[in-house]
């Protein structure tokens, strides 16, 4: 939803060498952001009416269990979005202070197209696969030269077992840092 909500507003144009966050960039991110809440908050309120209107109580079970499944469903989404909502508030606020658009890391700046595609980013590429490696293995050093296999569940070599993954998505992870280099 928050992707198709970036669509519909038009990407910031630079002109020329402008300061990066000048005055004219906060404006467009604070503009997009509150944009982007306000279709947040009226997803919310529609889901809510609609869930209100359709209390209806089934007869069959399989009915009143699909019934039940699509509106924890859709609960779920909701509660997603209130988090992205706080996200957002947490963003403009960033904003307002003049921390925008620079990473908590490391403090580099975090780049127009990545802000136009997440607007409530916090860390650079770099930094935020560096964070979500650290959180999903057990331990972030490379022990084996060779390389993993992806079917692989274990770390670079299928011998070592010190470094094991939690899931085939770290192993992705690790993929797209080997071929991107820090």
């Amino acid at each position: 939803m928050p992707s198709e909500l970036n669509k519909a507003y038009p990407p910031y144009k630079p002109k020329g060498k402008e300061d990066y966050m000048n005055p004219r960039q906060l404006g467009h991110f604070r503009k997009m952001l509150e944009e982007m809440k306000r279709e947040l908050s009226q997803d919310i309120d529609r889901t809510v009416h609609t869930m209100q209107d359709e209390a209806t109580v089934f007869a069959d079970p399989n009915d009143r269990a699909s019934q039940e499944s699509d509106m924890a469903l859709e609960l779920r989404n909701r509660d997603r979005e209130r988090k992205l909502i706080k996200k957002i508030d947490e963003t403009i606020a960033k904003i307002d202070a003049g921390d925008y658009g620079y990473c908590e890391s490391c403090g580099v700046e975090i780049g127009l197209k990545r802000l136009e595609a997440r607007p409530t980013a916090t860390r650079t590429d770099s930094c935020a696969l560096r964070l979500a490696w650290a959180r999903c293995c057990v331990c972030t050093r490379v022990h084996c030269s060779r390389r993993f296999t992806s079917s692989s569940k274990w770390g670079f070599n299928p011998d070592c077992r010190i470094m094991r993954w939690n899931s085939a998505s770290c192993v992705r992870l690790l993929h797209a840092a080997i071929t991107t280099r820090w």
